[in-house]
């Protein structure tokens, strides 16, 4: 099974939030990703172990949740409440699962919004590539793993323990 390695904050997005989509500055080729594919939490919530990346990531999620409808609100530290309607999420961000694969989806579609565009799309970046994921299955019990750059292999040890959750 193919995986996707994704920072911890933005794959927490992914768990608690309505997070359907993986923003990317590259495509896959039809012949690179077909079927189910796992999700892959960082090792990090940002892109370097550092409280600032932490933070700047941190901060990003809440911006586009915030484009997406939600209000958010700090309520202790490290832990953000989302609410939006009748929905509410909680992120306590010290206690996101990192370097573990959390779920499993299939790509149900590819958008590109050009650089200074609004993309009218919640969770899009412009300039990127928009990984629209679809049958999203959350596993009960993550499994535990080191991620690699853009689509690479699960072990066959973690893919048994996945699949066995599906």
């Amino acid at each position: 099974m193919k995986a996707i390695t994704i920072w911890g904050a933005w794959a927490a997005a992914i768990m608690h939030l309505d997070k359907r989509v993986e923003n990317r500055v590259w495509s896959p080729s039809s012949t690179e990703l077909s079927g189910a594919f796992a999700l892959h939490s960082g090792v990090n919530l940002g892109a370097t172990s550092s409280r600032s990346a932490a933070d700047r990531e941190i901060n990003g999620v809440i911006d586009m949740a915030y484009r997406a409808g939600w209000l958010c609100r700090w309520v202790a530290p490290g832990v953000t409440v989302f609410k939006r309607g009748n929905e509410t999420a909680v992120i306590e961000w010290p206690k996101v699962p990192l370097g573990q694969v959390f779920a499993v989806a299939q790509l149900g579609g590819m958008l590109y919004t050009p650089e200074g565009e609004d993309p009218r799309r919640p969770w899009c970046v412009p300039g990127q590539h928009h990984w629209v994921l679809a049958n999203v299955k959350m596993l009960k019990n993550p499994v535990a793993c080191r991620g690699r750059q853009r689509l690479w292999n699960l072990p066959p040890l973690v893919e048994r323990a996945v699949r066995a959750q599906l």
